[in-house]
């Protein structure tokens, strides 16, 4: 192996980032929608559709960067535990 030729390359795109992400979001059981209807309305499940949306993004953009940068299978609990111990990591895997 060369000791000068080390380098990152770019293999992900965004196409791939968001599958990430979207898997994120399945897997972490989020539901409820139904419920919108009865409390809200039509309307007011609209606006709460589009305030999700917003939020939506925020989460897919910051766990995609995460992932690439911190590439660990633990998923959130390794990046507690990277941000605020091993005790904080344990505590986001029971969660």
């Amino acid at each position: 192996m060369e000791q000068g030729n080390n380098h990152l390359q770019k293999a992900l795109k965004p196409i791939h980032l968001w599958g990430i992400a979207v898997g994120m979001v399945i897997s972490g059981q989020y539901f409820g929608w139904n419920y919108g209807f009865e409390s809200g309305g039509t309307i007011g499940l609209g606006i709460a559709a589009l305030i999700i949306i917003v939020f939506y993004t925020t989460f897919i953009f910051s766990y995609s960067e995460l992932s690439t940068s911190i590439p660990h299978a633990g998923g959130p609990s390794a990046y507690a535990r990277k941000a605020m111990g091993p005790f904080m990591g344990f505590i986001t895997g029971l969660a």
